[in-house]
């Protein structure tokens, strides 16, 4: 029998059960961190194959530990010991593949002391060198650098980094098979007037392990086994943004790291230093360091934030080497609400370092994770991961790509659906038929009216048509000022960091104003024939009208043209392949000829599309520069489902004129200009005219009016009258 120390913690809830708590400490991490406090001892009473030791005495040595906590409880109600039993909920940590119950225990392992790192990697954020986004990040960032622990390095596995501690050979390694106690941190000469000598050392490799022993006093036959543990995954991440680079040890500092021992009980923890030692080799790739080292913006999970990010600060600011000097250039901005054009919106590598060493990225982008409709992560063993591949096939890579960007808020886990996915194949259809709608318009044209819409289809504010605006009519002016809002918009929200936002703002403008209004406005402005047959009577007033209907004509067509072309730039980013498919697809004036090629390969379908209006299986092609064909630069390889291999291009002859001819490719183009006109009325007028359609098209389900019948109908415009105070 052994007699059990009682003592006093304010751990304890007294008012929770008896009032008093039975620790194991070797088997707990709570009740260890109580031992700690109270030196009490570690006494390991489940073993490493889940059995009762020694220490557990009597009947129970060597009983599972199921098996054993069961018996305990029938022995003390045998012996009239017990009182009561009540059931509590407690969390049990479990195998993640398994499933089976993980039991706590003491082991001897590699600690890194993380205060000295932790300190510069949190002065970082704090002085505007390294900003989080979203920005509520950097309080999470904050709590667990200010409370950091000392990081537990060492894993049992058979993979990864091995440890770079070296042990001196006497009957095993010492610390790991033979037990671990402070009498093997430093041994003792058999001669006591003889100096201490230390049992391992940490280096760079065995040659170095071995005249640091030598150098200690141990002979040159020292034998020297390295230890067997590997380190965390996470710290040979944290290396990545230098290690990847080149670099092969050159440090950023005159102490070395220190790397500490853990040792059961607590009782010893000495110092190992110079885990990684200057060489003075130099770097193995200077120009890769130099080149992309730091870097700008990091983009990854908010569910690693510490394990990874943090790390990767850590480890860049105390290891790698500073960059050479450079003259200072301006401080990080406040914000990114910076106009595109200004140079400052992203810090530059130069403006990145400090005396604690350089920061691996000046910003962070936090995204959430992908779960399931429900909520749940995404797992094998739950069966509810959706492949990508299949969705790719079924709705396509473009629909798979905007659906992920703006499903959620920026740093938002979301809950990802087939309505989702199907909702983006609908936008990317939609699209698409935009796309043909304004190549029709386009391809029957002549050759005059092609080569002056090519150089009029342009109101960004650098053009000369701008000043035209305000005499547009009033559809036309709405689009336009619609479009300028929306790239204002969304520019800004790209500059923030929120591609749900800039996603979301080019989706509304596109799917409502352009699709559902402006290009169904249209479509009665260019149907000329109808126009002039119904608005005119004789020879001489029908060819006024037809005039004057081709005019209006004209002014609608430039307008869309330009809108269309803007909102391929905007949702490119989104979209690259039906964006760019369309581009390329849109005719251009070759040699004189108006190319066939592009004229038709919107209208066609693939085998894998089910109608006309559906796209073509763009969602796998492949952009490559062709120099010789001497074109746009850019040729589209599209399968189109059925493995024939086909490319827009089919002569070498110069694109001579066309309103996508500005660039090579919409890959390669610019992006839209900030600042065009908004006519604010216009956008007033427009709003109005839309509530009366939207109330007659009520109306109409309302009273059940088959939607193919043409009624008549009137606006009446009510006018309020103030009334004086003489009456009038």
């Amino acid at each position: 029998y052994r007699s059990i120390p009682i003592i006093a913690d304010p751990y304890v809830d007294r008012d929770f059960g008896s009032g008093a708590l039975k620790i194991t400490p070797a088997h707990d991490p709570a009740d260890y961190e109580l031992a700690r406090r109270h030196s009490l001892p570690f006494m390991e009473v489940i073993g490493r194959d889940g059995a009762m030791t020694g220490v557990a005495g009597g009947r129970y040595v060597g009983m599972d530990r199921f098996e054993a906590r069961k018996q305990v409880w029938m022995d003390l109600e045998s012996s009239g010991l017990s009182l009561k039993k009540e059931a509590h909920v407690n969390r049990v940590p479990r195998s993640q593949r398994g499933g089976e119950v993980i039991e706590p225990l003491v082991s001897q392992q590699w600690f890194l002391k993380m205060e000295p790192l932790a300190a510069p990697a949190l002065q970082a954020l704090e002085d505007g060198r390294i900003r989080i986004q979203p920005a509520r990040f950097e309080k999470i960032y904050r709590g667990w650098l200010g409370n950091i622990k000392d990081w537990c390095l060492s894993r049992q596995l058979w993979w990864g980094h091995r440890i770079p501690v070296w042990h001196v050979v006497e009957g095993g390694i010492v610390g790991r098979e033979g037990g671990f106690n402070e009498n093997d941190i430093d041994k003792k000469s058999n001669e006591s007037h003889l100096p201490i000598l230390p049992s391992y050392f940490v280096a760079v490799d065995e040659e170095d392990a071995k005249q640091q022993a030598v150098a200690a006093g141990y002979p040159m036959s020292v034998s020297l086994e390295q230890d067997p543990d590997v380190l965390d995954t996470w710290f040979s991440s944290g290396l990545w943004p230098f290690s990847a680079l080149g670099w092969n040890g050159g440090w950023n500092g005159e102490e070395a790291v220190s790397m500490e021992r853990g040792i059961e009980e607590g009782a010893v923890i000495r110092n190992a230093n110079n885990m990684i030692q200057n060489r003075s080799k130099g770097l193995k790739s200077k120009t890769d360091l130099d080149r992309f080292f730091p870097a700008t913006v990091l983009e990854t999970g908010h569910d690693i934030l510490f394990f990874w990010v943090a790390r990767m600060i850590m480890m860049s600011m105390a290891l790698a080497p500073l960059p050479p000097s450079e003259p200072s250039l301006p401080p990080l901005p406040s914000s990114l609400s910076s106009p595109l054009s200004s140079s400052s919106a992203l810090a530059t590598p130069s403006t990145l370092t400090s005396r604690n060493g350089p920061v691996p990225f000046a910003h962070v982008y936090l995204h959430g994770l992908v779960r399931d409709e429900k909520g749940r992560k995404m797992s094998k063993s739950l069966g509810n991961v959706l492949d990508p591949l299949e969705v790719i096939s079924e709705c396509g890579t473009d629909a798979l790509r905007f659906t992920l960007a703006t499903g959620t808020a920026p740093g938002q886990d979301m809950n990802l659906s087939k309505e989702r996915l199907l909702a983006g194949r609908n936008f990317t259809t939609k699209i698409w038929n935009a796309g043909r709608f304004i190549q029709f318009q386009l391809e029957n044209l002549s050759d005059g009216d092609f080569d002056a819409l090519a150089e009029s289809a342009d109101f960004s504010p650098s053009s000369p048509s701008v000043s035209t605006l305000t005499a547009l009519p009033l559809m036309e002016r709405w689009l336009l000022s619609r479009l300028h809002q929306t790239i204002d918009a969304v520019s800004d929200r790209h500059l923030q960091l929120d591609f749900n936002g800039a996603g979301v703002l080019t989706y509304n403008f596109f799917w409502d104003d352009l699709a559902d209004w402006a290009i169904e406005a249209s479509k009665e402005r260019f149907n000329i024939r109808s126009r002039v047959e119904s608005g005119s009577e004789g020879e001489v007033k029908m060819a006024e009208a037809e005039a004057e209907a081709e005019a209006a004509a004209d002014v609608t067509r430039r307008v869309l043209v330009y809108a269309f072309k803007e909102s391929l730039r905007l949702l490119h980013p989104f979209m690259p392949y039906v964006t760019e498919e369309i581009w390329q697809a849109m005719p251009r004036r070759m040699g004189g000829v108006v190319s066939p090629s592009f004229s038709s390969s919107l209208s066609s379908s693939s085998s894998s599309s089910s109608s006309s209006s559906s796209p073509p299986n763009v969602f796998s092609s492949r952009g490559y520069e062709d120099k010789d064909l001497g074109l746009h630069g850019v040729v589209m390889a599209n399968d189109g489902g059925d493995g024939q291999h086909r490319n827009h291009h089919q002569a070498k002859v110069p694109c001579t004129s066309s309103p996508f001819a500005d660039e090579s490719s919409l890959m390669l183009s610019r992006w839209p200009q900030r600042g065009g006109q908004v006519d604010e009325e216009a956008i007033a007028l427009f709003g109005s005219l839309q509530s009366l359609v939207r109330s007659l098209r009520n109306a109409r389900a309302e009273f059940g009016v088959e939607t193919t019948r043409r009624i008549e109908g009137a606006v009446v415009r009510v006018v309020r009258v103030a009334q004086t105070e003489n009456g009038t």
